[in-house]
């Protein structure tokens, strides 16, 4: 998983801000793949409160958590299932 920071400091120096995030986002589907590209368009620049809100919703991120294991889970079954020595062709 590749992951686009939306700011355009990241981003580099010039142009339209929405082009080049298009262009980022692009460039790592070609290269990796789209199931591959995530866009993160926020950015913490005060740890503390990110810290305080993720401790006042822990039933939130569990939900999260949980759907990130299934995710995993049906991934790693879809690759065994086609990369397995023992499957047939």
């Amino acid at each position: 998983m590749v992951g686009i920071n939306g700011i355009g400091h990241f981003l580099g120096k010039g142009g339209d801000l929405s082009e080049t995030l298009a262009r980022h986002i692009d460039y790592v589907a070609n290269l990796a793949g789209i199931d591959h590209v995530a866009i993160g368009l926020d950015y913490v620049f005060d740890t503390d409160e990110l810290i305080e809100y993720l401790r006042s919703n822990p039933a939130l991120f569990g939900r999260m958590r949980a759907a990130r294991r299934r995710a995993s889970s049906r991934s790693h079954r879809r690759t065994y299932a086609t990369s397995s020595p023992h499957s047939q062709s």
